[in-house]
């Protein structure tokens, strides 16, 4: 019985949390748009996350 009036609080804030990670999904595929018109099909990029820019981007990254 306890559970449910500890989970309260977590879900009231769910639906913020919800709207801030489609903020950041959004301005990641923005600044992958980006890459993907600035750059050469056959340019390298490094990144610290280079399978998400590559999976994005299709271009040659690394580390």
């Amino acid at each position: 019985m306890l559970l449910p009036v500890l989970m309260i609080p977590s879900m009231l804030k769910l639906q913020t949390k919800n709207q801030e990670a489609r903020k950041a999904a959004t301005a990641n595929l923005n600044m992958a748009q980006f890459l993907k018109s600035a750059t050469e099909p056959n340019e390298r990029l490094k990144s610290n996350k280079p399978w998400a820019v590559q999976y994005y981007t299709k271009r040659i990254t690394f580390a």
